[in-house]
């Protein structure tokens, strides 16, 4: 209907505070950044649903990061736009998997602050990155 109306479907995990980023690659698999409800600020999680969102499962809990977009287009290879802080300062990171979330490698981000939405586009043998 549009939007007009809203039910809930599934639930989070208890300790999740917000959803910082939400991406679906089709009806059933499904990705999210959030925010830890705990006393440390800088505390995110990346989570898994194979179910269309009904149960939710950790991949791995960050610290000292801030983890923003999530961008995807198989479910497989999936990067995660953020910012880690080293001495308080915080510099932009881009987290990549390319085994659907089970192992997970950091790239800092020369001369950027946070990684707040990620676009890429695959050509060829290279890949490009939009930064807003």
């Amino acid at each position: 209907n549009g939007g007009q109306s809203w039910f809930n479907f599934g639930s989070l995990p208890s300790n999740i505070r917000n959803v910082v980023g939400l991406k679906f690659v089709n009806t059933n698999t499904g990705f999210i950044t959030a925010i830890l409800d705990n006393n440390t600020s800088n505390r995110y999680e990346i989570l898994k649903s194979t179910n269309g969102g009904l149960l939710w499962t950790s991949l791995i809990i960050k610290d000292s990061v801030v983890l923003s977009d999530i961008f995807t287009f198989d479910g497989y290879n999936i990067y995660i736009g953020g910012a880690k802080f080293t001495n308080g300062s915080p510099n932009g990171i881009i987290l990549k998997s390319t085994n659907s979330g089970v192992n997970w490698v950091s790239q800092n981000v020369s001369n950027t602050i946070l990684m707040q939405q990620l676009d890429l586009l695959l050509l060829n043998h290279g890949v490009s990155i939009a930064i807003y």
